[in-house]
């Protein structure tokens, strides 16, 4: 149906992809689908996974929240953090998850306001 979510999703993948200078079949060969899946994501007639959607999100240096929701900007990148976790391993972003999980809940505990 036009103007679905679905479509929208196609569209800035789409969009994103053609600012990146590549073709649906490099996109699709980078993220490990196949040419045809990536053409029915980018018209909206399929809908793509979260591991999907961070994949196209990683390759095209995007944000999920610009594929999903348009919000920032398609040459706006990735944050530092988020650059750094695409490039770990599947066991090293694990290791990486935990630590922060650590540090992000010992900055929170009452008493540890950093100034």
């Amino acid at each position: 149906m036009p103007g679905s979510i679905d479509e929208g999703i196609g569209i800035r993948i789409r969009e994103a992809r053609i600012k990146k200078k590549m073709t649906r079949n490099q996109l699709s060969e980078a993220i490990d689908k196949t040419y045809q899946f990536m053409g029915s994501i980018e018209t909206g007639k399929k809908s793509l996974s979260l591991a999907t959607l961070c994949s196209i999100a990683s390759v095209l240096n995007v944000t999920t929240d610009y594929i999903l929701f348009g919000h920032g900007d398609a040459e706006g990148g990735l944050d530092y953090a988020s650059q750094s976790f695409a490039s770990l391993s599947d066991v090293e972003r694990e290791c990486a998850e935990a630590i922060l999980d650590k540090v992000v809940s010992i900055l929170r505990k009452p008493g540890n306001e950093v100034q």
